[in-house]
């Protein structure tokens, strides 16, 4: 009896306890997976590693219509700006951070599982192609049972202790939006800007020395003729020839292709995929032309055959913007992949008047005129002597600098382009610190002697 009564005391501590964890994490759900907020405004946790679990809440408690997928180069993709331009309607981003496909695809199943989407638009890095199509983000992993089609597999996630943490983070969040004087901006953003890290980077651009170092890990880098002779040593025809089905390139592209993408694309030929191809710079691309050229090749061949094996699917548009000009300035990326939320802004653009897109017609010389970009691009930086940087890196470039970098068809010096971004009347408060230095520095080289 005394057995008996131990054993119910013991499964009753340990019972209650979590029964009160259960229902006190079920009450605050900080990511929405159970209800929507219980207080106003609502809050997202949209950041990097938290948006695993914030985009399975957005899909179990909103009416959406149309979605953005992929990874962190997808996430300024903003909704309103896609809804503005597009004409799509109940725009939300999905995107998260450090994404593969196998994990993109398993949430565009899951949120097609629960709404009937007019359009997806998906950033994809052709990168993601060559690996297995089961690979994952080991760092971020994903709680696949938030996004399969049992609820009640949810209901681990109420034993996270963390919520409460986070459930901290949104009431602080919260209390800012109410105490702002812009708190109807703020409460519009939240969803317009839920994954975006732009705000978060805004001073990180307009380095092209730091961008350049990033891409070449630090080493100088001269175009000496040995360096020549490796930028143009494949032969451009090559490179449009089709990969051997024997290639380990072909074996994971065809994988990744067939059960992340085609697999969910034919059952939902209601639903417009809109892929768009990560641009990078022109000088990543021909850095990996000089330090490896079978994987270079294995890059424009595995776009090309995405291309060609996607042409028959009614419900399916291709974008790619590597052959434009912006690639080639690094003052529009924060690093070696990141562009600017102008790029973003101006591919949203793009693909409402149908540019840019990639078809099985003009696959071949847009592979071969990249090409030709990627082995005549020189990089203008401290290490090439043919130029002597005009203004040291500032860190800030301006919506309106940024734009005049991508449209205007003249070069912009340093000097003149950190001049427009300083021009704004509302400078973030790292620009302003930053105007202050460009300032001193002026003073100090305008001296008389």
């Amino acid at each position: 009896m005394k057995e008996r009564t131990f054993a119910i005391v013991v499964i009753l501590g340990i019972a209650l306890p979590t029964m009160a964890v259960l229902a006190y994490n079920l009450y605050i759900d900080p990511f929405q997976i159970f209800h929507k907020d219980l207080t106003q405004p609502t809050v997202l946790l949209g950041g990097r590693g938290t948006d695993r679990y914030q985009q399975a809440g957005i899909i179990n408690q909103y009416d959406i219509g149309s979605v953005i997928i992929g990874h962190s180069h997808a996430a300024n993709f903003l909704p309103l700006k896609v809804q503005k331009e597009l004409s799509w309607e109940k725009v939300y981003t999905l995107t998260m951070d450090g994404s593969p496909l196998y994990e993109n695809a398993m949430v565009v199943e899951y949120v097609l599982s629960k709404h009937k989407l007019d359009n997806v638009l998906w950033g994809v890095h052709v990168g993601n192609f060559m690996n297995p199509w089961e690979s994952k983000n080991k760092k971020l992993p994903l709680k696949e049972y938030l996004y399969d089609l049992s609820r009640f597999n949810d209901l681990r996630f109420l034993l996270t202790f963390d919520l409460q943490k986070y459930e901290k983070q949104k009431k602080k969040r919260k209390r800012q939006i109410l105490e702002s004087e812009n708190s109807q901006q703020l409460v519009e953003d939240e969803f317009n800007r839920a994954t975006s890290w732009y705000n978060r980077n805004i001073c990180g651009f307009n380095r092209p020395t730091f961008v350049a170092d990033k891409v070449l890990r630090g080493k100088k880098f001269q175009y000496d003729d040995v360096t020549i002779r490796k930028v143009v040593r494949l032969k451009p025809r090559s490179l449009i020839e089709p990969l051997s089905e024997s290639n380990k390139y072909f074996i994971h592209y065809k994988e990744n292709l067939h059960n992340n993408l085609l697999s969910i694309i034919r059952q939902h030929p209601e639903t417009t995929f809109h892929f768009v191809v990560t641009a990078y710079p022109t000088l990543r691309l021909q850095k990996m032309k000089i330090d490896n050229p079978v994987r270079y090749k294995g890059y424009l061949k595995i776009l090309r055959q995405f291309v060609i094996d996607t042409h028959d699917y009614k419900n399916i548009k291709l974008f790619g913007f590597d052959n434009e000009n912006f690639t080639n300035d690094l003052r529009l990326y924060k690093d070696q992949g990141h562009y600017h939320l102008a790029v973003n802004n101006y591919i949203i653009e793009e693909i409402a008047l149908d540019n840019n897109r990639l078809t099985v017609a003009s696959i071949d010389d847009y592979i071969l005129a990249l090409d030709e970009k990627v082995s005549s691009f020189r990089l203008r930086d401290r290490w090439n002597p043919q130029l002597v940087n005009e203004f040291p890196q500032t860190g800030y470039l301006s919506l309106d600098a940024a734009r005049m970098l991508i449209h205007e068809g003249r070069q912009y010096s340093d000097v003149e382009i950190t001049e427009v971004a300083f021009q704004g009347k509302q400078l973030p408060e790292c620009a302003v610190r930053l105007q202050k230095i460009q300032i001193k520095h002026h003073k100090n080289n305008n001296k008389p002697e």
